[in-house]
Formats: structure tokens, C-alpha cells, sequence
């Protein structure tokens, strides 16, 4: 608990507001006082006296929390004469989280592509939304160098994010410049899946993903959010965060 200041205190206090840790010197809080009226009738020196004594009283309070400290001085232990600050108060008033509310799919799978977007830019990538998906969301640039992005994005569910790809979309795009960015969104964080459209195709073939007219793709992650499995049991972490991978 704090305790109510007296009238002079009130007034250091105020003062000592724009001072931070720098603090001030009472003699500088009574000239601030003074021009402003504050001292109650009294000369500067005189009020710069009352209140090195109220300071000191505040900081020797026991059962109650001092508003004010001394200013350090140049070597550990030592405080400059004279020099106050207002005490920080460290039992701040904490914040509580607010999560993401539930939010239509069209503008979560929108900002999954205006966050790869981003993303690629920092990249060094030039990127672009294609006005019209057509299997392909976004057209990146490096180097002379173009690739299609199809982006996919989903939220957490029971540490899995679940994707749905239209087989003839991913038949008529397959080549070796298409890169599927599968968008992790976890909290308040997204991460990235960067897969190139071969070995997707590979896992195709090779029964890991079923063919179907939809192809069903599920992200695991595990608890420590280290490991990284593909419909359950491909390990796709080094595909995780590397959009350096489009460039081979």
C-alpha cells in the first residue's frame, strides 16, 4: 500500500513525473515549484529544506510503500546527495492475453497469402497476389528466377492444422517452379511449411497421400513444437521456414 502524500510530497511528486530515473535535485523541484505557485508562500530555500525532510521521511516508511528513492550516484552503493526520483512501481497491472476471435475462413485463408507475401519480401523476393486463384496465389520473383505459390492455411486444432488440395488444381500446376506454403496459424504466430509441388507428388505415388479428387494433408506438431510430420508420419521439418528453398 502507498501512502497519501502530504501536500509538498503531492507536489515533488508532479514534478518528478517528467525527471524518470534521472531524478532531481530538491533544489530543481523547488525552482519548478516556485515559478509554478506551489510552494505554499514559501522561498525556494525554504521549501527545498521542508521537503528534504518529507523525502527522507517517505523513504524510511516500514508498513507502508515510499513513493520516492534516491538517484544513484557514479559508484555502486553510493547515491547522489540530494537527488530523488519517484520510485517504480513494479506490481504493475498485467495485461491478460486476448485471443484471436473466430474468424470467417475466406479472411483467414486471405491473410495466410498477405503474410507469405510478406514474408517473401523479407526474403528478398518480389511477390504479388494473383487477382483471381486459379491453383496459383501468388507469383514470387529472385534472381531472374519465377515461382507459383499456392498458399494453404489453416488454424490449430489439437496440435494439427488440416489442408485440402483440389487434385486437378494440383495435376494442371504441377512443375518445378510450384511451391505449396503451408500457413501454421498457432495463437497470435504463423509459421511456414514451404513444400515444393514434386515431392508432394512423390508422397502421391507413394501412397503417403492419398489420391483422391481432394488431397488431404495433415501438419502435427508435437508438444515441444520441435518435430514437424506430414499426414502422420513424414518428417517435413527442414521444410519448415525455408523460403530460401524455392531458390535449389
Amino acid at each position: 500500500m502507498t501512502v497519501e502524500l502530504t501536500p509538498i510530497l503531492g507536489v515533488a511528486k508532479e514534478v518528478l513525473k517528467s525527471a524518470g530515473l534521472k531524478g532531481m535535485h530538491v533544489d530543481n523541484i523547488a525552482a519548478i515549484a516556485l515559478k509554478g505557485n506551489q510552494t505554499g508562500g514559501l522561498s525556494a530555500s525554504d521549501f527545498s529544506l521542508k521537503l528534504q525532510s518529507s523525502l527522507a521521511r517517505n523513504l524510511k516508511l516500514k508498513t507502508q510503500r515510499p513513493s520516492f528513492a534516491k538517484v544513484d550516484g557514479t559508484k555502486k552503493g553510493q547515491f547522489k546527495r540530494g537527488w530523488y526520483r519517484l520510485k517504480i512501481d513494479r506490481s504493475a497491472t498485467v495485461i491478460k492475453q486476448i485471443e484471436p476471435p473466430d474468424t470467417d475462413k475466406s479472411f483467414i485463408g486471405k491473410a495466410g497469402e498477405m503474410s507469405v507475401i510478406s514474408e517473401l519480401l523479407f526474403w528478398g523476393y518480389n511477390a504479388s497476389a494473383m487477382l483471381v486463384d486459379s491453383g496459383v496465389d501468388v507469383i514470387a520473383s529472385r534472381s531472374g528466377k519465377y515461382f507459383h505459390v499456392q498458399v494453404k492455411t489453416s488454424t490449430e486444432r489439437d496440435g494439427k492444422f488440416q489442408f485440402a488440395i483440389r487434385n486437378s488444381s494440383f495435376t494442371q500446376h504441377h512443375d518445378s517452379t510450384m511451391f505449396y506454403v503451408f500457413v501454421l496459424r498457432r495463437g497470435l504466430s504463423n509459421e511456414y511449411v514451404i513444400i515444393p509441388s514434386s515431392y508432394l507428388h512423390a508422397l502421391i505415388a507413394g501412397g503417403k497421400i492419398a489420391a483422391a479428387p481432394v488431397l488431404s494433408v495433415t501438419i502435427g506438431v508435437d508438444a515441444k513444437g520441435k518435430k514437424y510430420t506430414l499426414n502422420g508420419s513424414i518428417d517435413v521439418g527442414i521444410y519448415v521456414g525455408n523460403f530460401g528453398g524455392l531458390i535449389v
